[in-house]
């Protein structure tokens, strides 16, 4: 009789405790036997953890006591389920809701997929259950960028498709065996968040792996930006030049620096008011964007500094008292 590979699911919870406790109703009703969930609280301003073992006292909660990001946090139940013997590591962002057989559905059609790395659903809006958020990505070096294929289409047109190969398997939800994690080994920290995933798929591929997505696999988000605008907006531009340094080959990298030195001339004169109001960003969108590109040049990576902070907070306040009371 062969037995059945257990899966640990790893979820972090930072100050989203009403995501967290509708994404762990949604998991408490797979059908999947051998289901293990460990929720990294990732330094929640709150006792969030605690709610969270008095609801559900089976889920392991491992608390930090500081914000560890994306990839520090989920490393750390990474770890936990390794040393617990899993089969497999499900990756799953805390505001989404898995259907009963999504966890079921990855393991069968990816059972007979060849050299697999990592492999993701394809993922609905919620609640509408109807349009294509990811299903797949693709690199363009003439935006410097990944785009997300089939994105806002109908689920229909995935209705019967076989498993597909993709740039990086989506990190909201993304299942590896536990033998490729000890190949390739866990998610680098110096990216904290954002670039993360395509970084460890990318690893994957050199490893001689491969990332799919499986149509028949569905999850649903609520696509909840956890980090603040200009936060996400500088690391997005600093991990995007540390992600083409380490994987981008050379004519395409060339080309999407094209791309970059563009825009950051544009950068540069939206900051300055030269821009003619033809650059459609904010100055201090600009500012976060560049100041991504000074640290990257530095060598500075893992969390946000306290400068993007500080930026973040005056344009978040200055926004609140814009708007009318009514």
């Amino acid at each position: 009789m062969t037995s059945i590979p257990s899966v640990h699911l790893v979820i972090l919870n930072w100050n989203g405790l009403d995501d967290t406790l509708e994404c762990l109703a949604s998991l408490h009703e797979q059908d999947y036997p051998s289901l293990r969930i460990h929720v990294v609280d990732n330094g929640s301003a709150e006792s969030e953890a605690t709610e969270i073992e008095r609801r559900y006292p089976r889920v392991n909660v491992l608390r930090q006591a500081t914000n560890l990001g994306f990839c520090g946090g989920n490393n750390v139940g990474i770890r936990q389920a390794l040393e617990e013997g899993a089969g497999y590591v499900l990756i799953l962002n805390n505001d989404s809701v898995a259907p009963p057989d999504m966890i079921s559905t990855l393991i069968n059609e990816s059972a007979s997929l060849d050299k697999v790395g990592a492999v993701s659903p394809v993922i609905l809006h919620h609640p509408d259950h109807k349009t294509v958020w990811y299903a797949g990505s693709v690199w363009e070096s003439e935006i410097a960028g990944f785009r997300h294929v089939l994105e806002k289409s109908p689920i229909e047109q995935l209705q019967q498709q076989q498993p597909y190969t993709t740039a990086y398997a989506c990190g909201c939800c993304l299942l590896v065996h536990s033998s490729v994690l000890r190949s390739v080994g866990l998610m680098d920290e110096r990216y904290f968040a954002y670039f993360d995933e395509a970084d460890w798929c990318s690893r994957m591929k050199k490893a001689g792996f491969e990332c799919y997505v499986v149509p028949r696999a569905r999850l649903y988000h609520k696509v909840s930006a956890s980090a603040p605008k200009l936060i996400a907006t500088y690391l997005m531009a600093r991990n995007r030049l540390l992600w083409m340094k380490e994987h981008l080959p050379g004519n395409e990298r060339r080309r999407s620096i094209g791309y970059l030195l563009k825009e950051t001339i544009w950068n540069i004169l939206n900051i300055v008011g030269w821009s003619g109001g033809r650059y459609q960003q904010a100055p201090a969108h600009s500012r976060a964007m560049l100041w991504g590109w000074r640290d990257y040049l530095r060598g500075r990576f893992g969390k946000w500094p306290e400068q993007i902070q500080r930026l973040n907070m005056a344009t978040e306040t200055r926004d609140k008292a814009a708007k009318p009371a009514f």
